[in-house]
C-alpha cells in the first residue's frame, strides 16, 4: 500500500534540525474523524492550528484524508483531546482484527483465563508443598525413628521389619526422586504450564505402598505391644514426640501417614485437574497420571484383602489346634456364623461353628474347658462332594441337612443343622448352595483330600473295597482324586491313558458338575421344594389327602398343623389352608405307621430316630392317613420316590 503523502510534511528517514515533524495518532478503524497533527522546531513543540482529518464518503468515495485550519472547522480544543486519549498507539497483526482490539468481550475472557490459570498454579504449588511436607514425615520415620532403634538395637532384627516394613525405600524415593522434579516443574510452570508428567511418570513406583500398607496393622500391634514391653522402646518414642517435627502428636498417628499418601495424590490431581481444559497442555498428562495413581491405589488395595483373606485363613487354622491343613493360595473365608446341630441318636441340640470356605465346610464346637486351642474340629465338607437337602423335622420346621465328605475317598456323612428362622435359614441354604455349585465346576483342581484324613494304606489296598492289591495287579490310579483303585471299583475307563483316567466316582461328579449349568453357563438355579401352595395340585403332583392334625414328637409340645399328602409321597406340614408354603416336607416311604389307643391318633416313626403322635379330626381321615402310607412303603412306590428325592444340589 502507498504511503499517503500531505503537503507540506516533508518525510525522510529521521527528523532533521529546524524541519517540522508530525506525530499522527491512529485513528479507530472505519471512524469518520480527525487527528491531531504537533508541529516541533528545533525539538521545541509549537502550537499551529493545522489539522488532518480523514472522510469517509460511501462505498464508492471511499476514505479522503483532508487538511483544515482550525479556524475553518468547528471541532473545539477539548474534542480533540478527549479523542486523543481514547486513540492508541500499536501495530497490528495481519491475522487480527480491528475491529475486536479492546473488544470488552475479549478482555473478559482474558481475565477468566488468566484467573483460571492462576487457579491451577496454586492447585499445582499444594501438589509440591503437599509433597515437601510428606518427605518431612518420612524423614521422621526413616532416619530420627527407624535408624535410632536400629542403631540401639532395641529389638529384633525381624520384628524391624514387621515394624517399618518399606520406610527407608519409601523415603529414598520421595526425597531423591519426586520431589526434586516436581520443585523444578513448578519453578518453571509460568512458562511450561506442566506438572503432571512427573506424576505420570513417577506413578508407576507407587504400587510399592502396597508393601506398607499391607504391613500397617501389624506394626501398630507391634509398636503398642513394644510400647508396653520395652523400656528403652518407649523412652526413645517419648523422645522423639517432644521434637518439633513430630507437631505435639503421638508418633504411631505418623505411621498412618503412607497408607493415606496414594489416595492424597488423586485428590490433588483431581483439584488440578478442575481447573484445566482440554487445550491445555497438561491436560492429558493429568488424566493419565490420575489413572496411573488409581491403578497403584487399586493394587494396594487388592493386595490388602488378599492378605487380610489369607490371614482370616490361619486365624481359623490357629483357632481350630493347627489339626487341619487350611492354608491354600485360593482359599478364602467368605462367612462365619454359629447354627445347632441335632443328634441323630439322642434328638438333643448342639451349637456348632460354621466357617464356610470357598471350596470347604468346616464345622466346630466350642471347647468346654480351655485347652491350645478355641475350638475342637468335628466335622469338613469339600464342597465338591457335598450336597444340601430339605429337612424333614415336622417340629423343628427351618432344619436341613449337609451330606458329603472331605474329599473323593473320604467317608461319607450327614448332618442335621437347624435355624432358628426362614430368613436364616434360606440365607446358609443359598451360601452352601453357591459355594457347592461353583466347586462342583472345578472338581479336577479342587478334588484333593486334607492331609488330616489321609491313610497310610492306601498304596496297598483299594480305597474304595479296600481288596489288597496283588502281584499282577497293581490297581488303577485316578487322575481325578488320585486314589488308587482295584479292576471293579474303578469302572470302565480304566483303559485310557494315565493322564486321562478317571474313576466312575469323578466321572459321576462331573457329568452333574456339568447338569448344573444351564445354556447360557451359569449355575443352575436351585429348586423350592416347599414352595407348594396347600390347595394346589396338579397331574405331576397331585393331592391325595388333606386335613387339620395335632401332633407332638420328641419335644413333647404339642403343634397344630394342616398335613397334605401327594402324589410325590410326601407329607407336607403347614399352618393353615391358606399358606401359599409348606414349612416342612417329610418323605414317607421307610416310615412305620401304627395305631394306639387313644381315639383319632396313630403313630408316625421315621426308623429308629424320630417318633410323633398323630391326632385327626375323625376316623375317616385316620384310615385314609394310615392306608396312603402303608401304600407307600411298598417296593414299587419307595423305587419311584428315591428317583424323585428332591436335593437342593446337583446329586
Amino acid at each position: 500500500m502507498a504511503p499517503i503523502v500531505i503537503p507540506g510534511i516533508p518525510l525522510g528517514p529521521g527528523p532533521r534540525i529546524g524541519s517540522i515533524v508530525p506525530k499522527v495518532a491512529l485513528l479507530p478503524p472505519l471512524d469518520s474523524h480527525f487527528s491531531k497533527s504537533e508541529t516541533y522546531i528545533d525539538g521545541k513543540k509549537q502550537k499551529t492550528k493545522l489539522r488532518a482529518y480523514v472522510e469517509y464518503d460511501g462505498p464508492e468515495g471511499g476514505f479522503k484524508v483532508k487538511l483544515a485550519n482550525g479556524d475553518d472547522n468547528d471541532l473545539s480544543e477539548e474534542e480533540t483531546e478527549d479523542d486523543d486519549r481514547k486513540s492508541q498507539l500499536s501495530e497490528i497483526r495481519d491475522d487480527e482484527s480491528l475491529v475486536a482490539i479492546g473488544h470488552p468481550s475479549v478482555k473478559s475472557a482474558a481475565a477468566v483465563a488468566k484467573k483460571r490459570m492462576d487457579k491451577a498454579w496454586h492447585a499445582a504449588k499444594e501438589l509440591v508443598d503437599s509433597e515437601e511436607r510428606y518427605v518431612e514425615k518420612l524423614k521422621l520415620l526413616n532416619e530420627m525413628f527407624r535408624k535410632r532403634i536400629v542403631a540401639e538395637n532395641v529389638i529384633e532384627k525381624d520384628k524391624i521389619v514387621k515394624l517399618f516394613a518399606n520406610t527407608e525405600s519409601l523415603h529414598t524415593f520421595h526425597n531423591l526422586h519426586l520431589l526434586p522434579q516436581l520443585m523444578m516443574a513448578i519453578r518453571e510452570w509460568n512458562t511450561t504450564k506442566r506438572i503432571s508428567s512427573i506424576m505420570k511418570k513417577q506413578a508407576p513406583f507407587l504400587k510399592m505402598y502396597s508393601e506398607y500398607t499391607n504391613n500397617y496393622k501389624r506394626a501398630t500391634k507391634l509398636f503398642e505391644e513394644s510400647m508396653v514391653k520395652k523400656k528403652r522402646f518407649n523412652e526413645i518414642v517419648r523422645e522423639i514426640e517432644k521434637d518439633p517435627m513430630c507437631e505435639n502428636l503421638p508418633l504411631i498417628s505418623h505411621l498412618i501417614c503412607p497408607v493415606q499418601r496414594v489416595m492424597r495424590y488423586q485428590l490433588l490431581l483431581q483439584e488440578y485437574k478442575k481447573h484445566l481444559v482440554e487445550s491445555d497442555a497438561d491436560y492429558e498428562d493429568t488424566n493419565e497420571a490420575l489413572s496411573l495413581v488409581l491403578e497403584a491405589a487399586s493394587h494396594a488395595n487388592e493386595m490388602m484383602k488378599k492378605l487380610d483373606r489369607y490371614g482370616k485363613v490361619i486365624e481359623v487354622q490357629e483357632q481350630l489346634g493347627n489339626v487341619v491343613s487350611l492354608v491354600n493360595p485360593g482359599r478364602e473365608l467368605l462367612q462365619t456364623g454359629s447354627l445347632q446341630k441335632i443328634s441323630s441318636s439322642t434328638g438333643k441340640t448342639e451349637e456348632r461353628f460354621v466357617f464356610l470356605f470357598n471350596d470347604l465346610i468346616v464345622l466346630a464346637s466350642e471347647r468346654v474347658i480351655p485347652g491350645f486351642s478355641k475350638y475342637k474340629l468335628r466335622a469338613v465338607f469339600h464342597a465338591a462332594h457335598s450336597q444340601v437337602c430339605e429337612g424333614d423335622n415336622l417340629e423343628r420346621e427351618f432344619s436341613f441337612y449337609i451330606r458329603g465328605s472331605d474329599g473323593g475317598s473320604g467317608q461319607v456323612r450327614t448332618l442335621e443343622l437347624f435355624c432358628e428362622t426362614q430368613k436364616e435359614k434360606e440365607d446358609w441354604v443359598q451360601a452352601f448352595c453357591q459355594i457347592i455349585d461353583e466347586a462342583s465346576h472345578s472338581l479336577p483342581s479342587t478334588n484333593n483330600r486334607l492331609s488330616t484324613y489321609s491313610t497310610s494304606g492306601a498304596e496297598k489296598n483299594c480305597a474304595e473295597c479296600d481288596e489288597e492289591f496283588g502281584l499282577l495287579s497293581r490297581g488303577y490310579r485316578c487322575s481325578q482324586c488320585t486314589r488308587k483303585l482295584c479292576k471293579k471299583c474303578f469302572g470302565r475307563y480304566r483303559s485310557e491313558s494315565k493322564g486321562s483316567r478317571a474313576c466312575e466316582n469323578c466321572v459321576k461328579h462331573m457329568g452333574s458338575a456339568r447338569g448344573g449349568m444351564n445354556t447360557a453357563g451359569s449355575p443352575r438355579s436351585r429348586r423350592d421344594v416347599l414352595a407348594m401352595p396347600a390347595s394346589s395340585s396338579s397331574k405331576e403332583v397331585m393331592i391325595l389327602h388333606a386335613s387339620p392334625v395335632k401332633f407332638r414328637g420328641a419335644l413333647g409340645r404339642p403343634f397344630s398343623r394342616f398335613f397334605v399328602i401327594r402324589s410325590n409321597f410326601c407329607l407336607y406340614s403347614y399352618n393353615s389352608s391358606d399358606d401359599d408354603r409348606a414349612l416342612t416336607m417329610l418323605p414317607l416311604p421307610g416310615c412305620e405307621v401304627k395305631m394306639t389307643g387313644e381315639k383319632h391318633t396313630f403313630s408316625l416313626r421315621i426308623g429308629s430316630r424320630r417318633l410323633y403322635m398323630i391326632t385327626v379330626e375323625n376316623d375317616e381321615s385316620q384310615i385314609k392317613m394310615r392306608n396312603l402310607t402303608d401304600e407307600m412303603v411298598s417296593e414299587r412306590k419307595l423305587v419311584g420316590w428315591l428317583r424323585s428325592i428332591s436335593w437342593l444340589t446337583p446329586q
